[in-house]
């Protein structure tokens, strides 16, 4: 019986001295990049080498000279600290409002040496300004905080959080030039681009969004929605890796099982951009 107790203490004891040796930050890109522990994305990020590669080399391909990038959902920033390294005359403003994330953010954005062009914005982004319940889940599973409780991970509790739009923050910085919008908030995608219209009329930026069936089913939100918005301003869809061109809101449902990003984008800009396709 003491032998178990022994044991069992000392399990617990190097449990606990493992835990508290896990690494919080990392170097990515050359910029140290601070984290919660057990993070997934951290944990992704270590796996893939680099993280979401197929979509940080879209947007690097899609990105104009002396142009802006909205990172919106940035959690830790490995969605901008790419973008910052490959294109010198990129200015990103990132979004993000998790308790689980903003201050690591936070953090690696001040000890960066990208200051000058790289800016955090503490808010949601919706389709208006004013402030709405937020559901987050552990600190290391940050990345799926959001506005509704999606099933995909368990929800630890709620708080309020400011929301803001694209269109409000754009015209904030004088509507500058807008060559791609990145938008990962776990369901509420539509609700961003219903909120960044005058930007998109004007600016027509490429836009890389997460459409994933379990966080829309959430928000009551079909996936034709996607469709409709961009056959109404004028997009086509194109699935990321292969750059498939979707067609229909048959096609797109079809293409979501194999993957959740897309990006729409203005008539002919993949030929023109010459966009690297990762079909076999």
């Amino acid at each position: 019986m003491k032998s178990f107790i022994f044991n069992n203490f000392f399990e617990k004891t190097i449990n606990k001295f493992k835990y508290f040796m896990k690494p919080t930050s990392f170097i990515y890109y050359n910029t140290k990049v601070y984290f919660p522990k057990n993070s997934v994305i951290y944990e992704k990020a270590l796996n893939e080498k680099v993280y979401e590669q197929d979509n940080i080399e879209t947007i690097i391909n899609l990105i104009s000279d002396n142009s802006f990038y909205l990172d919106i959902g940035a959690n830790i920033g490995l969605m901008a600290i790419p973008i910052l390294k490959s294109i010198d005359s990129c200015t990103i403003i990132s979004f993000e409002p998790s308790p689980n994330s903003a201050s690591y953010l936070k953090r690696t954005l001040q000890d960066s040496g990208f200051k000058n062009r790289w800016h955090l914005i503490e808010k949601a982004v919706g389709s208006e300004a004013g402030s709405l319940e937020f559901c987050f889940s552990l600190k290391a599973l940050g990345a799926y905080d959001g506005f509704r409780y999606t099933n995909r991970m368990p929800m630890s509790g709620k708080t309020t959080v400011p929301v803001t739009t694209i269109d409000i923050e754009w015209t904030k910085q004088e509507k500058p030039r807008v060559s791609v919008i990145k938008i990962d908030v776990e369901g509420a995608e539509m609700e961003v681009l219903k909120g960044s219209i005058e930007c998109i009329e004007q600016e027509k930026p490429s836009i890389l969004i997460e459409w994933n069936m379990k966080n829309l089913q959430a928000y009551d939100c079909s996936p034709d929605e996607l469709v409709h918005f961009a056959d109404k301003y004028n997009y086509r869809i194109y699935s990321i890796p292969n750059f498939n061109l979707i067609n229909s809101p048959k096609q797109l449902i079809k293409t979501m099982e194999q993957t959740e990003s897309f990006l729409l984008s203005t008539t002919n800009e993949i030929e023109e951009k010459k966009l690297p396709s990762r079909r076999e």
